[in-house]
């Protein structure tokens, strides 16, 4: 259970990411602390562009809170394969309303600041709501249409969750008052300052009570906000009077100080995690992430970096999180004790961009030449926890993969046949990445074709089987079945299947041109391949593209596939032998349909069954070859025995009747250019 919350979290996290960068883009555009900018702001249709902005942003960072009770429920609901997702989200709702207090709840307080309250909201709702569902779904509601059965069986877990809610909130009442989760933990919070006065130590338990509370989903900015005001706020102010009253300015400790020279870009000090990621990132989500966060970072509003890696609930980014801030606050301290960085003697907006920030608070340069140093050493701090976070990351990543691809791998030998992509939970989740990387690969041609030799009975090679691989640079080279099976799924598998034929047909060319013109290069093609009425066009437009001739271009379908095959389908595959390509059944036993089309002559070529080539020292087996290749002879097709490893097996299939030898005995399957330099020196057909 612990798993899936964690995954609801992130990936609800994850979901409103557009969310988040539409209300930062918002946020930066009508805050740019640029005199004439807001001046035009003010003026222009009558100040309509500033309320434009002031509307984006309120719907939508304005009321993160309620959007992300939604989000996170709605995964949990995914995640737990619960039937009524947007029961769950609705119950969410109502929870979030009930701990932010109903009557005197309105929209402005939705915000950010309560991150942590819909999380709770969330997450508890959503357990209540799915332990009641188990009870509910004993009920009888024969007779029902889906949709009424579905709501029939919401209605105890939507009220079981309601009442607890309400219990909570009375019980919340009768200790604290009518006042909200946020208002309480707020209070309680700010209790911690009374009686502190603006120096190192208070500043030091400020940044670390801001930044605990912002790991924990709380935006503690909001929730010090009136501790700031107290403790920080007067500093500038106090210095301009002593400054006016002719005396050196000696109160170091200010907002704007702690602004521009502590969490420079946000807290967390952002802007160094941002260009730690850009300069020693190697995952290309975080570097997107880095990229849509670095123009919001530049002017301090970092919620799409906080939210979308995410460092909020995430202990891999703990210690440099709190650590940068207190080393950025120790070293700006003491280079103003020793006048290197003059004391913040100008009041400067927040949302001011660093350097120019730098300057503006200190009159001189030296601000931002700070700002830089301080920076950089961020950076330096932020660099191991990066590369330690994509490392934990890909071998996560890797595990995901691995239970995926065996789940596909059951499920072939068992003859299942799920669609992976749309599979709730963690592996389906995935599938549609997996099926999106493959798919933007794929385009960008950084997939691959490698090639396993075949050779006949003299040991001359014949030709060479093309299969795909793909190296995902985060997890190494996926399970190419499975590939296929998600391009189909994803609706990319004719173009996939041009891919494969044009980069077959361009390395034929070469052997043909540099080897033998006798030598062949068989692709695989699928039994939704078959079913697709521009198969025929792509390949005539390929072998004519690449000039090789049409019985080199084999084409392998395995036997599960002709036996599934369709009137339409099987139409093509006689099409295709009667235009001269030489047909081949993959993975081939006994079966009955498979003895129909070869006697129909579609197929000159069977591969057998590697369980066949496999357990060549079992008698029944060597019967079951031995009665195949008598076949064969009798009617005028060849047979191929693969997974061939040592002497002794090929000279016992040799001695049953194969006619061709493909396996790990000869060459595994290799890049185009390994394969010309296995045939250089050997003998080709």
């Amino acid at each position: 259970m612990g798993k899936k919350i964690i995954a609801a979290v992130s990936e609800g996290l994850v979901h409103t990411l557009p969310i988040i960068l539409a209300g930062s883009v918002a946020l930066v555009l009508e805050s740019l602390p640029i005199g004439a900018y807001q001046e035009f702001l003010e003026n222009f249709l009558g100040g309509a562009l500033k309320d434009f902005l002031a509307t984006a942003y309120g719907a939508s960072l304005g009321i993160f809170g309620i959007l992300l009770a939604m989000s996170v429920s709605y995964s949990y609901a995914g995640q737990a394969q619960l039937q009524a997702p947007f029961m769950v989200s609705a119950a969410s709702l109502c929870a979030y309303f009930i701990m932010m207090g109903l009557d005197s709840f309105s929209l402005d307080q939705a915000g950010g600041q309560t991150v942590f309250v819909a999380l709770l909201a969330s997450v508890l709702s959503s357990l209540c709501f799915q332990a009641d569902s188990r009870r509910a779904s004993r009920g009888d509601y024969g007779g029902m249409g889906p949709a009424l059965r579905e709501s029939m069986r919401c209605i105890r877990p939507f009220g079981a969750t309601l009442l607890l809610f309400t219990l909570l909130k009375v019980g919340m009442v009768a200790l604290f008052g009518d006042r909200s989760v946020q208002d309480i933990l707020s209070d309680g919070v700010c209790a911690l300052y009374r009686g502190m006065g603006a120096n190192l130590g208070s500043c030091a338990f400020f940044l670390l009570s801001v930044h605990l509370l912002w790991l924990c989903g709380i935006h503690g900015n909001n929730v010090l906000h009136s501790v700031s005001d107290a403790l920080f706020e007067p500093g500038v102010g106090q210095n301009m009077a002593q400054i006016g009253a002719g005396l050196a300015p000696t109160h170091i400790f200010s907002k704007t100080f702690i602004d521009s020279f502590v969490i420079i870009g946000g807290c967390g000090a952002s802007l160094s995690l941002i260009a730690a990621l850009f300069l020693f990132g190697r995952k290309q989500n975080l570097k997107q992430i880095a990229k849509v966060s670095l123009l919001p970072g530049i002017f301090n509003v970092n919620e799409m970096l906080v939210f979308g890696i995410p460092i909020v609930l995430n202990p891999a980014f703990l210690v440099p999180f709190l650590l940068v801030p207190m080393i950025n606050l120790i070293l700006s301290y003491l280079a103003t004790l020793i006048g290197f960085l003059p004391v913040v003697t100008t009041q400067v907006e927040w949302t001011t961009p660093a350097l120019l920030s730098g300057y503006l608070a200190t009159g001189s340069v030296r601000g931002a030449i700070f700002q830089v140093f301080l920076m950089a050493v961020g950076v330096l701090v932020y660099r191991p926890f990066v590369l330690r976070y994509e490392a934990s990351v890909t071998e996560k990543l890797k595990g995901h993969v691995g239970e995926l691809t065996r789940l596909f791998q059951e499920n072939e030998e068992e003859g299942g046949h799920p669609t992976y992509v749309s599979m709730a939970g963690e592996l389906g989740g995935i599938a549609k990445m997996l099926a999106g990387e493959f798919q933007t690969a794929l385009g960008r041609r950084q997939v691959s074709m490698f090639y396993q030799p075949q050779v006949d009975r003299a040991g001359k090679c014949i030709g060479a089987e093309a299969l795909l691989r793909w190296d995902c640079p985060d997890v190494g080279y996926v399970y190419p079945p499975l590939l296929v099976e998600l391009a189909k799924e994803c609706g990319i598998l004719g173009e996939l299947d041009r891919f494969v034929a044009q980069e077959a047909g361009s390395f034929l060319k070469r052997l043909n041109g540099t080897y033998s013109e006798n030598l062949k290069i068989s692709i695989n093609i699928t039994g939704a391949s078959l079913r697709d009425p521009g198969l025929i066009p792509m390949l005539e437009e390929t072998v004519e593209a690449c000039g090789v001739p049409r019985r080199n271009f084999w084409i392998e379908v395995t036997e599960q596939d002709a036996i599934a095959s369709t009137e339409e389908a099987l139409g093509r595959l006689e099409k295709l032998s009667g235009l001269g390509y030489h047909l081949l059944i993959d993975d081939f036993g006994m079966g009955h349909t498979s003895l129909t089309y070869l006697k129909a002559s579609y197929f000159k070529k069977v591969k057998l069954d590697g369980s066949l080539t496999r357990e060549y020292q079992n008698e029944r087996y060597q019967e079951i070859i031995a009665s195949i290749t008598q076949l064969s002879r009798s009617l005028d097709f060849d047979v191929i025995a693969e997974y061939v490893e040592t002497e002794e097996q090929q000279e016992k299939l040799r001695g049953l009747g194969c006619t061709a030898f493909q396996g790990y005995l000869y060459s595994k399957a290799v890049p185009g250019w390994e394969l010309e330099r296995w045939l250089d020196g050997r003998e080709t057909v």
